[in-house]
């Protein structure tokens, strides 16, 4: 039966039609694509990294001037370093030449060294650099530099007057070296992956201590793969670490089994720490209670001395949608009836359509799923307009009897969303049919409404 056919017989919605057109499925054949951010070419400004939005515009006139130049990334990070330096003065100073020698041997694009660069931003370049990273490249890495707002208050109070150490073991273009008060540049350290990255930091350093003579302590390796811990020592080791990266690195104390990357950042970086020092780490919500982090969990608790948990909303806000403050106050503000699902992942995404796809790829995997949204009906029921509820209550139901009794119905099954009349022993099919006509259907239907709930 055509897509055309289906819509004029109200089979599925005019959202799943037009998401089957997009991954170009019939109801004849299988879904020939799927969403995967990994191999996105699609390329974001990251709107919550500037201090100005008036540059978004600029940047995005630097980016066309890089394409059109055709160049290497790095020539092209390389050039608008030069850029930067000289309009700052600082390019013929001693320290500054030492420290950009190491990269001359990467090509000066002429068109660069004039574009205009604002001066009103801390990492202009930094922000050049993550816009002309693809969606994939980000994803596989883990990688989405940190806010200035999160950077602050994750840096705040911290006391340089001793002499104190400061370490960040990812630090990326450098985003809490940038936030650090009162400290000298002999007292800041960072580490990176990427040597594009650590060059950024570095010039970024040259900028911000632009009166002192120095050469950044910015290194380039991988910090996970580096055999030996590092001798020295940090009063201060903050960081946000890559999320979702499994590494096949060693526990150094074997208590890390999920080799997940960012809980072997937190316990190498842990060891470094002087008796007394301050460790902070910028986690996904996660690790508060998915079973895979039990391990870091377990780490924190027995090795450290646990003070604060912070929760930051929006943090990645443009990877998903703009305005999410709606939805963010009735998540936090149900106290007495709190609903337990976490927004951190959802703003991962970069559109509905993603998030929908992943939902129906999980087969409504949350622990917490149908108690969530049986109290989401509760407080804003305009989500299930359109919707069977009833139907969408089995759907959970039935995945629920696949994940806990191999599809087998049991008597677990809720009665009354057994609009399919299963008896005690029958086997609930997940077919083609049921898949993408009821399950696919409905969840179009739901991100438009929620779509046009955080408009």
């Amino acid at each position: 039966m055509p897509n055309v056919e289906l819509q004029a017989n109200n089979l599925i919605s005019n959202a799943t039609m037009r998401n089957w057109s997009r991954l170009n499925y019939t109801a004849n054949t299988k879904l020939n694509a799927r969403a995967n951010k990994k191999l996105s070419k699609k390329i974001i400004v990251p709107i919550e990294y500037f201090s100005n939005a008036n540059n978004v515009k600029v940047v995005e006139k630097i980016i066309e001037n890089i394409h059109q130049s055709n160049c290497d990334t790095f020539d092209a990070m390389y050039s608008l370093s030069i850029n930067l330096l000289t309009k700052q003065n600082l390019i013929d100073k001693t320290h500054v030449k030492q420290t950009i020698g190491k990269y001359k041997k990467h090509n000066i694009i002429e068109k660069l060294l004039n574009v205009f660069l604002p001066n009103d931003e801390k990492d202009i370049l930094g922000i050049v650099y993550q816009c002309l990273l693809s969606e994939g490249e980000k994803n596989i890495t883990g990688t989405y530099y940190t806010t200035k707002s999160i950077t602050d208050n994750m840096t705040a109070h911290l006391d340089f007057s001793h002499g104190e150490k400061f370490f960040d073991p990812c630090c990326g273009s450098g985003a809490f070296l940038l936030a650090l008060n009162n400290a000298n540049p002999y007292q800041v350290f960072g580490v990176d992956i990427n040597p594009i990255a650590v060059m950024i930091a570095k010039i970024n350093m040259l900028l911000k201590y632009s009166d002192y003579e120095f050469i950044p302590q910015i290194y380039c390796y991988d910090y996970l793969a580096s055999n030996n811990i590092d001798k020295e020592q940090y009063d201060y080791i903050i960081t946000n670490p890559p999320w979702g990266v499994t590494s096949n690195v060693p526990s150094i104390s074997t208590k890390i089994v999920s080799k997940e990357s960012f809980s072997l950042f937190f316990e190498k970086s842990y060891c470094q720490l002087k008796e007394n020092g301050v460790i902070r780490f910028l986690f996904p919500e996660s690790i508060l209670n998915v079973k895979t982090h039990k391990d870091i969990r377990e780490y924190i608790l027995h090795n450290g001395d646990l003070q604060q948990i912070s929760y930051y909303s929006n943090t990645f806000k443009t990877y998903f949608y703009n305005h999410p403050t709606e939805l963010d106050i009735y998540f936090e503000n149900k106290n007495n009836d709190k609903i337990k699902v976490s927004l951190c992942e959802v703003i991962e995404y970069t559109a509905i359509d993603d998030l929908k796809n992943e939902m129906i790829e999980r087969q409504f995997s949350g622990k917490y799923l149908s108690e969530t949204v049986a109290k989401l009906k509760k407080y804003k029921p305009v989500i299930f307009e359109n919707i069977d509820y009833a139907k969408f209550m089995e759907m959970i139901e039935r995945r629920n009897i696949h994940i806990h009794n191999k599809g087998i119905v049991d008597s677990k099954y809720n009665s009354n969303y057994n609009i399919y009349n299963l008896s005690v022993g029958a086997y609930a099919y997940i077919d083609s049919n049921y898949l993408l006509v009821n399950v696919f259907n409905t969840l179009s239907i739901l991100s438009e409404n929620l779509k046009n709930i955080l408009q």
